[in-house]
């Protein structure tokens, strides 16, 4: 019992921090979906002239991720093109 009210208090912070960082934002946000990386992301979301290294970047900057694991029902802040 205690494991699972810990799970989801997790789970409900980690949601909740991410949905307030996307919602102050006037920017394009997507919802990962399984099977998603930020290189995918990156691609589907960049203009031909940008490099999808820098992408990847800003779209970990904008989100304040440490690393590039993604978790399916993430909201991702999109840098605009």
């Amino acid at each position: 019992m205690i494991f699972i009210a810990v799970t989801c208090t997790g789970m409900i912070t980690a949601f909740a921090s991410s949905s307030s960082l996307a919602g102050s934002s006037d920017l394009p946000q997507v919802i990962v979906q399984p099977g998603d990386s930020l290189w995918s992301i990156a691609l589907a979301n960049k203009t031909n002239d940008q490099d999808t290294r820098d992408v990847v970047r800003n779209i970990k900057e904008l989100n304040q991720l440490v690393s590039s694991e993604i978790q399916a029902g993430e909201v991702l802040v999109i840098p605009s093109n």
